[in-house]
């Protein structure tokens, strides 16, 4: 009995469908701010799925809209390429954070030097966050604020903001975590003029 033909072909399916995820699994983006919505596009319609599809849709919206400025842009792409350097896969961390992107451009109560702290926090967690799960969860945590401004919302059980007005910062365990943005030099996060 010869086991080669049948060894062989198990050996070929197995490349092919490890070569058919990897192309999934890991993606890359170019350091260039204006080429991120096509990029986003190609990465969720090769997911096959139709929110992610409307996802990118959504994103090219506020990215070419008047929302994010071209140094938020540059900050938005920087951490898209430096979780692309770390293989963050598509799903779930990259839909999550684009998700959380563009809901923050979409919610009412956020303005431009809001979005300035948020990305800085972003950024933080970018960083110094090793557990992708952890990570994630705060991705998903920030677009249930923006988009249905809650801190928590199920099926069964919501718990939402009644506040209109709410902003992001590091806590470091002094009473104002935002005096210390000045000191935290990360790869990912953007520069902070100090407050006066």
């Amino acid at each position: 009995m010869n086991l080669f033909p049948k060894t062989m072909k198990f050996c070929s399916i197995l490349v092919l469908l490890l070569s058919s995820f990897s192309g999934f699994s890991q993606y890359k983006f170019s350091k260039d701010p204006f080429k991120l919505p096509e990029e986003v596009k190609k990465m969720m319609e090769a997911s096959k799925n139709p929110e992610n599809i409307k996802l990118s849709e959504r994103f090219n919206n506020v990215w070419f809209g008047s929302f994010y400025s071209d140094k938020q842009k540059i900050i938005i792409t920087d951490q898209a390429v430096f979780m692309s350097d770390k293989k963050y896969k598509p799903n779930p961390v990259f839909f999550s954070y684009f998700e959380m992107i563009t809901s923050a451009a979409e919610s009412s109560a956020m303005t431009a030097a809001k979005i300035d702290s948020f990305l800085y926090v972003v950024g933080y967690s970018i960083d110094y966050q090793a557990d992708i799960l952890i990570l994630t969860k705060f991705f998903n945590n920030c677009s249930t604020i923006f988009s249905k401004k809650a801190l928590y919302y199920s099926n069964y059980n919501k718990l939402y903001v009644k506040a209109q007005d709410y902003s992001f910062f590091i806590n470091d365990g002094s009473i104002s975590g935002e005096k210390n943005l000045e000191k935290i030099k990360t790869p990912t996060t953007p520069e902070i003029e100090p407050k006066k």
